[in-house]
C-alpha cells in the first residue's frame, strides 16, 4: 500500500503531516511519504487515489479517520488478492 501526505510548508503543516504519518506507521506498519507542497494543501493519497483533501473539506483530517480508511483499503486489497487467486 502506497500512502502519501502532501502538506503546505508555508503554513507550517509539517507537524500535522508527521503526526499522521506516525499514526499510520504505528497502526498499520505502512510508511507514508511526506511531500512538501504550498497554497495550504493537505492531501492524503493511497495507491494514487486521493482519500482526503483539506481543500475539499475545509478542515484537517483526524488521524483516526485516515487510519480507519487505510485499514478498510487494506482489507479490500487482501480480499481482492484472495479472490483473484481462486
Amino acid at each position: 500500500m502506497s500512502v502519501s501526505i502532501t502538506y503546505c510548508m508555508q503554513w507550517n503543516y509539517q507537524q500535522k503531516a508527521v503526526s499522521l504519518a506516525e499514526a499510520i506507521k504505528s497502526t498499520i506498519s505502512a510508511d507514508a511519504e511526506l511531500i512538501k507542497g504550498s497554497k495550504g494543501v493537505f492531501d492524503v493519497t493511497v495507491n494514487g487515489e486521493k482519500i482526503f483533501s483539506k481543500d475539499d473539506t475545509g478542515r484537517f483530517p483526524r488521524n483516526e479517520e485516515i487510519v480507519s480508511q487505510l485499514l478498510i483499503a487494506a482489507v479490500k486489497q487482501k480480499l481482492e488478492n484472495e479472490t483473484s487467486d481462486l
